[in-house]
């Protein structure tokens, strides 16, 4: 059994661990980076990542989600699905772009990953070109609709809600979600790198979108866990929708998560660029490593970061 070593004087309990596995990816999505090569050399190998991960099983973390840039560009991809899913993970989740999908379903079942968010910001062609660069929208969907219909994940839909551009298709998600049965999280545009350009010109609050739901449907709130980052509604439609609003409701006085990049530093935010390199660190070290660490952990949001997203990960 873990211990609760992960924790802080706010009593918040850190045993949630986003893992970047790469800071690579081939989609272009505009509040996050131009798609592009990015130096890969100096990430984690397979056997690292392991150490680093199991060293944080025995101070209190139970839940990992592999992350990215894109994880399913990884090489050996498969290989870190099988052996992290062997170690004392109580949740094992994924974010993607959802492109690949289709080439894992039998890992996932196999190395007991169960929880797939994907992200999907248009249900059009063009507004999904406009905002991915790329125009692999149906392939994205045939593969959210594959892994519902294989019954054993827990699949959710991340959508970025940007005014203007894809601000008019709330209604469509949620008759979507319907539809499919998937859980659709409309998501606030974050100043985070790149949107930090443009974040007052596109920015839509979860207020907002609020605005377009209730003249057509009732909501009823949801109980969640209290370090959960988004607040889920039914709706009168029938089905379940979320809103991640890290801009206008910040969820970082109950955050239960930290963040290992690809290249082994562990950070203690999104928002904060400082971390602590576990790459090499022995494991009788951690404790000591950490202790001070923890202290970092912000109880207020801080407004932005100019590090990208795409290599601390969503």
């Amino acid at each position: 059994m873990s211990s609760v070593f992960l924790k802080d004087s706010q009593g918040r309990i850190f045993n949630s661990l986003r893992i970047s596995l790469l800071d690579t990816c081939n989609f272009g999505c505009i509040y996050c980076s131009p798609a592009k090569k990015m130096n890969t050399s100096n990430m984690l190998s397979v056997d690292e990542l392991k150490n680093i991960v199991e060293n944080l099983i025995e101070l209190g973390i139970e839940k990992v989600r592999l992350t990215g840039g894109e994880p399913t560009l990884r090489k050996d991809f498969k290989e870190i699905l099988y052996t992290l899913g062997k170690l004392n993970i109580k949740k094992y989740g994924l974010t993607s772009h959802g492109l690949y999908i289709h080439k894992y379903i039998n890992d996932f079942k196999q190395s007991g990953l169960r929880h797939i968010n994907i992200s999907l910001d248009s249900l059009n062609k063009v507004t999904f070109r406009k905002m991915t660069q790329t125009d692999n929208m149906e392939k994205v969907i045939n593969n959210i609709l594959l892994l519902k219909e294989n019954k054993e994940f827990d699949v959710k839909v991340n959508c970025v809600i940007m005014k203007g551009i894809n601000s008019e298709e709330i209604s469509d998600f949620i008759e979507f979600s319907r539809k499919y049965e998937v859980q659709v999280r409309f998501l606030e545009l974050m100043q985070i790198g790149v949107a930090n350009r443009f974040h007052q010109e596109y920015f839509y609050s979860q207020k907002d979108i609020m605005s377009h739901i209730l003249p057509q449907y009732h909501l009823e709130c949801v109980k969640t866990p209290a370090d959960s980052t988004s607040v889920i509604y039914k709706v009168s439609n029938g089905t379940k929708i979320g809103f991640i609003s890290s801009e206008t409701a910040p969820f970082c006085s109950a955050c239960s998560r930290l963040r290992l990049t690809a290249k082994g530093e562990l950070k203690i935010c999104l928002f904060k660029e400082d971390g602590i390199l576990l790459k090499n660190l022995k494991k009788e070290d951690y404790k000591e490593m950490l202790k001070p660490f923890l202290k970092l952990k912000p109880v207020d949001r801080i407004e932005k970061i100019d590090q990208m997203m795409y290599q601390i990960g969503g």
